[in-house]
């Protein structure tokens, strides 16, 4: 084996190993971002497996997903949840594949020329990712945490491991916007003290609006009891005497 650096700060590993009658040449480059680019080459066909490597086993929670991802040239992702296997899978045209957990993630690939993906199954049917090829072998590579300004300096489509849950549609905008804040903060702690007063002031109608709702219904409280008693043998007439009061004192049961 050898290791070289280039004038770009990469670091290049060249390992090469003869079998009987097979010689193997890999080529493995360390980039400053954290990423790496690994090239295997054979002497004649012959079928292997590689993996991008394997996650760490923390506890699992019900809030996020824990498992492995497929995504293909046509940005469709298929999702394997942690004890949800129940069989051997394989994928084609796989531009992108990571096995992740909540905070870490091991990525190949290769959005030029896509990859032949095999999903396997552990006895706890958690999946189990190899990229295969029977020659020639090229994928970029990734292990290292879930960090978003990393992925997107590497390829912003690698931020499709992040998994944010039900809520992304709400959640996706406001990291970016922690993130935007923390970038001229510097401080994690003050800028989500800091995010927490924006959306406080920007929701302030709407809470000052339900405030006063609910101190109006307050001081209805014993008109509203009335009428309950009034009317308890007829639901219905009590119902539009009570929408009646809302009405007329402006007040919102929602």
């Amino acid at each position: 084996s050898n290791l070289f650096v280039d004038e770009n700060g990469s670091q290049v590993l060249k390992l090469t190993q003869n079998l009987s009658g097979l010689k193997i040449e890999k080529d493995i480059t360390f980039y400053p971002k954290g990423n790496y680019e690994i090239e295997v080459k054979l002497s004649k066909n012959a079928n292997y497996f590689i993996s991008p490597g394997y996650r760490p086993n923390i506890a699992v929670d019900s809030y996020t997903v824990h498992g492995a991802l497929v995504m293909d040239n046509k940005e469709t992702i298929e999702t394997y949840k942690d004890g949800d296997v129940e069989k051997d899978e394989s994928a084609n045209n796989v531009v992108m594949t990571s096995a992740f957990d909540r905070y870490y993630a091991t990525f190949f690939y290769n959005f030029d020329k896509p990859l032949n993906v095999a999903i396997s199954k552990d006895a706890n049917k958690n999946p189990i990712v190899f990229a295969y090829s029977d020659n020639e072998f090229k994928a970029g590579g990734y292990i290292g945490s879930k960090e978003h300004v990393i992925l997107r300096s590497i390829d912003p489509r690698l931020e499709a491991v992040v998994e944010y849950g039900w809520f992304t549609f709400i959640a996706k905008p406001m990291f970016e916007f922690l993130n935007f804040l923390h970038q001229y903060i510097g401080n994690w702690g003050w800028a989500i003290v800091v995010m927490t007063l924006i959306v406080r002031i920007i929701l302030f109608p709407l809470t000052y609006k339900s405030m006063i709702s609910m101190n109006k219904l307050k001081d209805l409280a014993p008109k509203m009891k009335d009428i309950r008693e009034r009317y308890k043998g007829d639901p219905q007439k009590m119902n539009m005497h009570m929408m009646e009061l809302y009405k007329k004192h402006g007040a919102n049961p929602m």
